[in-house]
């Protein structure tokens, strides 16, 4: 079927400028909403209402193969509609006179949430295109100076993204209203801008690549720039069975004509046909460079200096304990305050606020706080207050919009796709990082990540683990670990952390909370390691603090700082008789001097000498 055919089947047809307007049957339209024009052996439909070419060709007793026609090859005089000047309907629609001898192909409208014209990309025929915006009056100005960017076809984006739907990024225009006319949720990425990022935000992306070598390098480029807002990536070439050309290859636009004139399939035929092949289609990755055979980067000193000296300085998250950019480590025994510590840091993170005399430098960023630890209801308990006489709590505290928790999903029952557990949880950060948009993460605790820490050989994968995480979504990360039954008379330090001290080696920075021997509703905070700045908060300098509840929040209260053998354990000659007798009970039944030490908090070397002494005596 060509124009000639379908326009008696319209009513309030009228000739523009470069093309057809009529009223469109899908909709109740009062104001020749539908433009018609022919090219490359199809008819063209686009409704400004926002109705899709199946439901107009659905309304006119046709099916969408009926557009496409062997006998079109490219715009004539006559479908084209030439007129002696454009009606005023024209005008505020869609066509204008151009600036040049070319005869307008198509004209792409971009708008804003609310359907508004923003401006207009013009497609030319021979192949070209212009962008025009329009002043007070609607007449264009050949430019886009001072006009806000969107997506292309920006209310069905938003519109699919809600529903959660995979977002197809196309090449151009054309095969984005392509896919849109099969139901797919489509826009360009063509001029696509960083902050459209925010748009697709944890959505699954098909990016859909044309089949040629300028293809290939855009779909990369743009897969590239989305990766880290996207929860997937796909690139999707419909052609992969064809050998591919280096340029001037065909687009997804061919594959739908081929399928319509070559098979006879209709639109659901050729929905269902692309759906599987993006279900078949690998999840994409950063390639590799080919070129790349060394495991190591080497660069001058002065190479490193040069490309480092333009990105800014890490500032305090959370004092000189952690640093923007940190995979940092935070240990303390249980009971001791280690959630209430991090959910304090994850608050003022949230806020852009200190927290008393430690400093927060950042700006107010997202923090998800994944709490392995706590229900809901022993969450609650800590930011509200309990009304005697009542069994419900009041007076909530009120997060920032910010801070966000996130726990176990009682009904996922299966490990959706995934053999390993490992892999379904390390799927599930990503996917959480991508979909809240966080900047800092607050794991809580370490050993739900791996279950077994206690050599090099697991904590090592671990760490290298929570790094790429960090590099890959440029992100901050407080990872809450245990320590195991320890000597209080003894100073905290790395070897106290629970597992392997290789831990500690491999973090960015670390620092452990202390209970007072002298006062057991005392803290204090201590530096482990750091990268960042020098050891402030020693041995002889730790910070002191209470657990406090003001009404509905439960904190650390900071105060002073203090030397921190003020606050160990005096052991006495009863103490050091009683480790001696029990030393000697575990000894007898067959248990190594590593294991007793573990029991009792103390080193195998001390055990060692107590064994020694009791065989002497």
């Amino acid at each position: 079927m060509n124009l000639t055919e379908l326009l008696p089947r319209l009513s309030g047809v009228r000739k523009g400028w470069h093309g057809y307007a009529a009223k469109c049957p899908a909709h109740d339209d009062n104001k020749q909403s539908l433009t018609l024009a022919e090219a490359d052996g199809r008819i063209l439909l686009n409704c400004f209402a926002g109705c899709t070419a199946k439901e107009i060709t659905n309304e006119l007793g046709i099916g969408l193969k009926d557009l496409f026609d062997n006998r079109i090859t490219k715009p004539s005089h006559h479908s084209l509609g030439e007129a002696e000047k454009p009606s005023r309907i024209f005008r505020d629609v869609v066509y204008f006179a151009s600036s040049n001898s070319k005869k307008v192909h198509t004209v792409y409208q971009y708008v804003d949430k609310d359907g508004k014209r923003l401006y207009e990309n013009v497609r030319y025929f021979p192949k070209d295109f212009r962008q025009r915006r329009f002043d007070g009056g609607g007449n264009p100005i050949w430019n886009l100076e001072g006009v806000q960017r969107v997506p292309y076809r920006l209310p069905s984006l938003l519109e699919g993204v809600a529903k959660n739907a995979d977002v197809f990024l196309c090449e151009g225009e054309k095969d984005t209203d392509a896919l849109r006319d099969l139901g797919f949720t489509a826009t360009s990425f063509k001029n696509w801008q960083p902050e459209f990022n925010e748009y697709i935000r944890g959505q699954h992306v098909i990016v859909v690549r044309d089949h040629d070598r300028p293809g290939v390098t855009q779909a990369n480029e743009v897969a590239h720039a989305i990766l880290r807002s996207a929860a997937s990536v796909k690139i999707l070439d419909v052609w992969f069975d064809r050998e591919m050309p280096e340029k001037a290859g065909p687009d997804i636009s061919d594959y739908i004509r081929c399928c319509v004139q070559d098979e006879g399939l209709d639109a659901d035929q050729i929905k269902e046909r692309i759906s599987l092949t993006v279900d078949r289609t690998e999840r994409w990755k950063q390639p590799v460079n080919p070129h790349a055979d060394n495991y190591f980067v080497v660069r001058s000193g002065n190479d490193w200096l040069d490309q480092s000296k333009t990105k800014p300085v890490p500032k305090m998250l959370f004092g000189e304990f952690w640093f923007e950019g940190e995979a940092c480590i935070l240990f303390a025994d249980t009971n001791v305050g280690k959630s209430i510590l991090a959910v304090q840091a994850a608050d003022a993170i949230s806020r852009g606020v200190p927290v008393g005399k430690i400093k927060v430098e950042c700006e107010s960023q997202k923090v998800v706080y994944f709490d392995f630890e706590l229900t809901a209801k022993q969450f609650e308990a800590r930011f509200s207050e309990r009304v005697e006489g009542s069994d419900l709590n009041t007076n909530h505290y009120v997060f920032d919009k910010n801070f966000y928790r996130a726990e176990i999903n009682p009904e996922t029952s299966d490990l959706r796709g995934f053999t390993k557990f490992e892999d379904f949880l390390n799927h599930s950060l990503d996917s959480t990082i991508v979909s809240t948009g966080a900047r800092v993460l607050i794991i809580d605790n370490l050993t739900y990540l791996r279950d077994e820490t206690e050599n090099a050989r697991n904590a090592l994968p671990l760490m290298k683990y929570l790094k790429e995480l960090k590099a890959r979504h440029g992100i901050s990360i407080l990872a809450l670990a245990h320590t195991p039954k320890r000597d209080p008379s003894k100073p905290l330090g790395r070897n106290d952390l629970q597992g392997s001290k290789m831990i500690v080696n491999f973090c960015d920075s670390a620092f452990a909370i202390g209970e007072s021997a002298c006062d057991p509703g005392l803290r204090y905070l201590k530096q482990i390691k750091a990268r960042n700045t020098e050891i402030i908060y020693h041995a002889e300098n730790v910070l002191m603090a209470r657990i406090v509840k003001d009404g509905n929040f439960l904190r650390f209260d900071f105060s002073e700082t203090d030397d921190e053998a003020e606050h160990l354990k005096i052991r006495t000659s009863k103490d050091v008789s009683e480790l001696v007798t029990r030393c000697c009970e575990l000894s007898t039944k067959g248990l190594s001097n590593r294991r007793i030490a573990q029991m009792l908090g103390i080193s195998s070397m001390t055990v060692g000498r107590y064994l020694k002494r009791s065989a002497e005596m």
